[in-house]
């Protein structure tokens, strides 16, 4: 069972969609993302964290019994 994706997941992915072409790297859009989220204000990164929040109560109800194991 996949884990619940965090704010910081879901930014990537939007970040991904939007900056990456067939000749970009993965190495490099995971890093700048990672800058582009360091510069993120507080609001913007509120609403990621709103999504992550959606995302983990949708992953509660389809399991229920979920529980994370390293």
């Amino acid at each position: 069972i996949p884990r619940p994706p965090n704010s910081f997941i879901l930014f990537r992915q939007e970040y991904a969609r939007l900056h990456t072409n067939p000749k970009t790297f993965q190495s490099n859009v995971s890093k700048n993302a990672g800058e582009a989220w360091r510069a993120l204000s507080a609001k913007d990164k509120q609403h990621y964290k709103d999504l992550a929040a959606v995302q983990k109560e949708k992953h509660m109800a389809k399991y229920p019994d979920y529980r994370f194991r390293p």
